[in-house]
This record gives C-alpha cells, sequence and structure tokens, in this order.
C-alpha cells in the first residue's frame, strides 16, 4: 500500500511539473478542414483515447502506472478543454439584441422572400444621444427595468484605411442572462454615406465564469473577420473569426445600429424589406439573421420621452414576430414588444426614454 502511495505522489510531482508544458500547447484554429476531419473520424467510429489492445507484456503495476498517468494527463488536458469550449464555444453567442431575446441561429440557405431594404435617406441619419428602457415580465409577472443607451456621433475618418467618413455608434446595454447581470458595450462604425459596418467591437462582462468577453470584428466585401478574447482569465490568442457574409442577404446591420437603422429607410403604409442581422461570428450558428419587415398599420402612442405618430412594423426574425414602433417624422424606433414566448419566458417591451 504504501508503494502506491509513493508512486501516486510521483505520479501527482510529474503532472505538477509538466503543467506548464501542457498549457502553452498551441490551440488549432477551428478551420473547415479540422471540423471535416473531426466529424469524418466520428463517423468511421475511430474515436479512441486508449488503446484498445496492448502487446507490451510487463508487470502489473507497470501497466496500473500508465493508466495513471494517462488519467491524470486526461484530467489536466481533456476535461479544461471542454471546459473552455463549454464556456466560450457553443455558448459565445449574442447574448441580447435590441429586437428581442433570443440566441441567434443561422438559417438554411436560401434568397430572402423579401428585397433588400433599401437606404436611400443614409443623410438623415444625425447625431444624437438615446437612452431606452427594457421591461423585461417573467411568467410569474416580476417585473425588471434596465437601460439602454445609445450615442452616434461623427467617427474616425480613418477607421477602414481608405479615409471614408463614418458615424460611431456607442451603445450600453444592460441585460440578465440565466440570473447574471451582464454590461454589454459596442462600438460600431459604419460609412455615412451607405451605412455598411465598417468595424465593431464588443465587450459583455461578467461573461460566464469570466470577468469580459471581448470580440473585435472588421468587415470587408463579403467577410467578417475578427477575433474573440476574454480577461480575468485570459484564455491567450483567443479564437478567429473568419465568416463569410452572403451579399443577396444585404443590407447587414448590428444590434447597436437597430435603433436608427430605418430613419435611413423611406417608410409608407406598404413598406415591407429585409435586412440582417450579424451576430457575434464566434461559431457557426451566430453569423446571421435575416429580418423581415412590413409595415402593418399606424398607431399614436406614449412613452416617456414624449407621445409620437408611428408606423407599426412587424418584424420576424428566430422564427417569431415582434412588433416595432418607428416615429413617422424621421423613422427612429420609439417602442420594441416581444411577446412571442410568453408562456414559457414572459414578455419584453424596451421604450424610448430620452432622446438629445
Amino acid at each position: 500500500m504504501n508503494l502506491l502511495f509513493w508512486r501516486r505522489s510521483r505520479l501527482r510531482a510529474f503532472a505538477d511539473g509538466i503543467q506548464p508544458e501542457l498549457r502553452a500547447v498551441a490551440t488549432p484554429e477551428p478551420t473547415d478542414e479540422l471540423l471535416h476531419r473531426i466529424l469524418m473520424s466520428r463517423q468511421a467510429g475511430t474515436r479512441v483515447i486508449l488503446p484498445l489492445r496492448v502487446d507490451e507484456r510487463g508487470r502489473p503495476w507497470r501497466r496500473v502506472s500508465a493508466a495513471i498517468a494517462m488519467a491524470v494527463v486526461l484530467l489536466l488536458v481533456v476535461l479544461p478543454a471542454r471546459r473552455r469550449v463549454r464556456d466560450i464555444g457553443e455558448d459565445a453567442t449574442s447574448p441580447s439584441s435590441f429586437l428581442g431575446q433570443m440566441a441567434f441561429a443561422q438559417p438554411a440557405d436560401g434568397a430572402p422572400r423579401l428585397p433588400g431594404v433599401r437606404l436611400e435617406r443614409a443623410s438623415a441619419i444625425r447625431p444624437m444621444r438615446l437612452e431606452y428602457t427594457r421591461r423585461v415580465r417573467d411568467t410569474s409577472g416580476r417585473a425588471r427595468e434596465l437601460v439602454i443607451s445609445l450615442t452616434v456621433e461623427a467617427g474616425n475618418a480613418d477607421v477602414d484605411g481608405e479615409g471614408t467618413p463614418t458615424w460611431r455608434i456607442i451603445s450600453q446595454d444592460r441585460h440578465v442572462v440565466a440570473g447574471q447581470e451582464r454590461l454589454k458595450h459596442e462600438t460600431l462604425y459604419v460609412a455615412q454615406a451607405d451605412l455598411r459596418l465598417l468595424r465593431r467591437a464588443i465587450h459583455v462582462s461578467p461573461y460566464r465564469r469570466f470577468q469580459r468577453i471581448n470580440i473585435g470584428q472588421r468587415f470587408q466585401d463579403d467577410s467578417i473577420t475578427g477575433r474573440m478574447t476574454t480577461d480575468g482569465p485570459s484564455i491567450g490568442a483567443g479564437r478567429g473569426i473568419a465568416r463569410q457574409l452572403r451579399p443577396e442577404l444585404t443590407p447587414y446591420l448590428s444590434d447597436a445600429f437597430a435603433p436608427v437603422f430605418l430613419m435611413a429607410a423611406s417608410l409608407s403604409p406598404s413598406w415591407k424589406g429585409s435586412a440582417t442581422l450579424v451576430g457575434w461570428a464566434v461559431i457557426p450558428r451566430d453569423v446571421y439573421v435575416p429580418l423581415e419587415m412590413r409595415v402593418v398599420g399606424e398607431d399614436r402612442i406614449r412613452v416617456p420621452a414624449g407621445e409620437f405618430d408611428c408606423w407599426r412594423i412587424a418584424i420576424r426574425l428566430w422564427g417569431r414576430q415582434v412588433d416595432y414602433w418607428a416615429r413617422k417624422s424621421d423613422g427612429l424606433g420609439i417602442r420594441v414588444y416581444d411577446e412571442s414566448d410568453k408562456a414559457t419566458a414572459g414578455t419584453r417591451e424596451t421604450v424610448l426614454r430620452s432622446v438629445r
């Protein structure tokens, strides 16, 4: 028995000694080739961690020691890796949206059923400061109010390296995920002339077991590139982003841009169109989701910022409908109401509190 404890102690010392080397092992980039290899190996049934048969014949304690050593390595490498995948892989999706509360789910390929929104009034976008109140009521009737702030200002004219005049849109959004209150800060640059996306930075804190998660994105032609990193603890170089954006799904917009996006469209009683909301793009199912929008009525509504004549717009996304009110005078988003998942998640309403 003492001999066994001695050997376990030696194994612990060995495991402690190799931890720096194990942590320094480079994590492969999530390329399509790597995914194909993994899927093919699973289909072939070759997911083998330990050999099925050991030809070497040695004393029993050697085989036991080898198994224990392998178990130690698996505990040090495989389990933390699986935990990292769970924390920043499968869950690395956009946590909230001005237009809805679900994580994005990229749909199957197919042409949009409505023509893309024509942004023929791009010059209508102007500097402003907005505040919204989000009211979330769960199925028990308990309510919570959170604040969203949005600033539109002249941005860096050289953000794309070509001296393009830009708008810088800064959004701060408090929301609750699985009982954890999070603050999302997004900075977005769009071209003033046509409102195409140029660059985007997102910081969410806290994010699961991390103090903060960071998403940096750059848009060019039909692609989106960037990187995800974390703070407290850091995951080092992080995870690369390289996704394709389908040209036929333009125009693209981000969550921070949603409240002012329709200011650039010419709304009318018969207006309809489509656009595409961009996600974090860290994982394949969170790259984008198309929106279908139709004017379905006219209402005069009262919110904390005042009373306004509005177009009522039905927006379909994630397979559900959200009601959206845009001010007739300029297309600014005034109210969003979502009760499509009322039975299981309650209701969600966002209203304009102030505009300057």
